[in-house]
């Protein structure tokens, strides 16, 4: 029973990497005036770039500090693209810690990409973050089993 709980487990950890890797290639989001769309490591640059520009912004004075919520969730959303894979890539120590901040970086990814920038997220924004939520397989296996 344990090795085939751990067999699934491994398995959903797979899909998820390879949904994960997979979204950088497809469609990520849509501009709701412009006919294009951007590619998901595309969307990752960007993501990146605001997130520094504007924080740059509110310490330069240009926008006000009750702005910052809009870059700091899209640097939350930049975030997850080094923590999903940091997490697989971990031995037991700290995967609980990395595993909640996945979480919540994919929570705030939809939140950055509809209200904030008022951008359509598109096939490869929910393959992304459902790659990252299955990749913490293990975690609700473990909470499960214990």
């Amino acid at each position: 029973m344990v090795h085939q709980s751990q067999r699934v487990v491994r398995m959903l950890q797979i899909v998820g990497g390879c949904l994960f890797v997979t979204a950088y290639f497809l469609p990520g989001i849509s501009f709701p005036d412009a006919p294009h769309s951007l590619i998901g490591y595309k969307c990752a640059l960007n993501a990146v770039t605001f997130a520094c520009s504007g924080t740059l912004e509110v310490f330069r004075g240009k926008q006000s500090w009750s702005e910052i919520w809009i870059p700091v969730l899209a640097g939350l959303s930049a975030l997850n693209n080094l923590l999903a894979p940091m997490y697989v890539l971990v031995k037991k120590m700290r995967k609980r810690s990395l595993a909640v901040a996945v979480v919540i970086c994919c929570v705030a990814t939809p939140c950055a990409v509809l209200y904030a920038v008022n951008e359509r997220p598109l096939v490869g924004c929910y393959l992304w973050m459902l790659g990252a939520i299955l990749l913490l397989a293990p975690e609700v296996n473990g909470s499960m089993a214990g």
